[in-house]
């Protein structure tokens, strides 16, 4: 069977929240703006290998107040969701939507059809740093001066630059002994 998504005006029955950010700190303020006493976290994955796009975030009570710039989600029987602003094609009745979708699942314009797994190890998830609370001096890489009275940049003439340069990169030109070449050089020379 295939199933469509048709567009249509929005459906006010919210029963979850599409958060479409990669990081769990923007699910948990997201979370937090609802006043819902039960929330199911469900990661979204990406159109890449092992990539996080969002989450989808459900509650069992009916949602009154979105979040501006999430996507509201609805629900259809017990176990399938799906975009306020969209409806399912071909219309299906609970008892198809119990018998097709055991699990629960959610249907996005973009990513699909998506299986969904509730949420258990955070830890994957969150940022956790450990502080490593010991100071460690980094090892001197040269001897710098402890205090620096004065720094001066002098401006130099720039024909003396080019005279000091000539006579440091060109060694002065020794003039060569005019001898006669020897037997050997010239057989090199042929």
């Amino acid at each position: 069977m295939e199933f469509k998504l048709k567009y249509e005006r929005s459906n006010d029955v919210a029963f979850g929240v599409f958060v479409e950010h990669s990081d769990m700190q923007s699910w948990i303020e997201v979370a937090s703006s609802l006043e819902n006493a039960s929330l199911t976290f469900y990661p979204i994955p990406g159109l890449t290998a092992n990539s996080v796009v969002g989450a989808l975030i459900v509650s069992t009570a009916r949602i009154v107040d979105l979040p501006e710039a999430h996507l509201g989600i609805t629900r259809l029987g017990d176990n399938f969701y799906l975009p306020c602003t969209t409806s399912l094609w071909p219309k299906m009745n609970n008892t198809l939507l119990k018998e097709y979708f055991k699990t629960p699942h959610f249907f996005h314009p973009i990513y699909g059809l998506i299986e969904l797994q509730e949420l258990s190890n955070w830890s994957a998830y969150l940022n956790l740093h450990t502080v490593d609370s010991s100071v460690q001096k980094p090892k001197d890489s040269f001897n710098r001066p402890e205090k620096l009275g004065r720094y001066y940049i002098r401006e130099v003439d720039p024909n003396d630059a080019i005279t000091s340069l000539i006579k440091e990169s060109v060694p002065e030109s020794k003039r060569l002994e005019s001898t006669p070449l020897s037997n050997w050089e010239k057989v090199k020379l042929r």
